[in-house]
C-alpha cells in the first residue's frame, strides 16, 4: 500500500514500508485510537519512506489570558514537526493547524529547505489572520506554497477571511517574482491561495 488515509495503527505498523503518502491526523491517534505518542513514533521513530504527509490534530491546551481562553499549540509535537528525522525523503508537507504560534519557527527551521511543497490549511472563524504568514510570501522558503482557508461556523469567519485577503491578495504577484501566484475563490466556501518560485 503507498498512500493511507485514516488509522494510525495501520500507518505505523512496520509491514507499512511502501507507504510513501500519509493523511495523519494525531488527535484521532489519540483519543480514538488510544495511542498517545503516534506523533512521536512517525516524527522521530525509525525512518519511513514518506514523501508526502498532511498533518492534522496537533496536541492543543487552553490557557486564559486574562481576557478570554486562548489554544494553543504544544511545544513538543511542533519541535518535532519541524524535525521530523524519522522522514528523510519528505518533500511534501501540510499542515492542518488553525493557531498560528508555531509559524515564526517553521521558516528557519533547517528542514524546511528539504521540501518541495508546504501547504496550510486554516479554520477562518473568530480573529483569523494571514499576517502571520506573510514572511512565506516575501521569503519563499520553499518552491510550492499553498493556502487552502475554509470558513468556520461564524459568519464572521468569512467577513474575516475575505477582509486579510483582500490585503493580502494584491501583493502576492510581487512577492512571488520571478516566480508566479494564484488565487482562487470557490464561493467563499474555500479560498486557496498558492506561489511558486521559478
Amino acid at each position: 500500500m503507498r498512500e493511507l488515509r485514516g488509522s494510525a495503527l495501520i500507518a505505523l505498523h512496520p509491514v507499512m514500508r511502501s507507504l510513501r503518502v500519509l493523511q495523519f491526523d494525531s488527535a484521532n491517534a489519540r483519543y480514538r485510537e488510544g495511542i498517545t505518542d503516534a506523533w512521536q513514533d512517525l516524527l522521530l521513530g525509525p525512518e519511513r519512506p514518506i514523501e508526502r504527509l498532511c498533518y492534522d490534530g496537533l496536541d492543543t491546551q487552553r490557557e486564559w489570558d486574562g481576557l478570554r481562553w486562548r489554544r494553543t499549540v504544544l511545544e513538543g509535537e511542533v519541535e518535532a514537526l519541524l524535525r521530523w528525522p524519522a522522514l528523510p525523503q519528505l518533500r511534501e508537507l501540510e499542515i492542518r493547524e488553525s493557531d498560528p504560534s508555531y509559524i515564526t519557527r517553521i521558516w528557519t527551521a533547517p528542514v524546511i529547505k528539504r521540501l518541495h511543497t508546504l501547504g496550510f490549511e486554516l479554520a477562518t472563524q473568530g480573529g483569523f489572520s494571514l499576517a502571520p504568514f506573510a514572511h512565506a510570501f516575501v521569503a519563499a522558503p520553499v518552491p510550492t506554497l499553498h493556502f487552502l482557508l475554509r470558513p468556520g461556523l461564524a459568519a464572521v469567519g468569512s467577513r474575516v477571511a475575505d477582509r486579510d485577503a483582500q490585503a493580502l491578495l494584491p501583493g502576492l504577484e510581487a512577492a512571488a517574482r520571478p516566480g508566479r501566484a494564484r488565487a482562487r475563490s470557490a464561493g467563499r466556501v474555500r479560498d486557496r491561495v498558492t506561489t511558486r518560485r521559478a
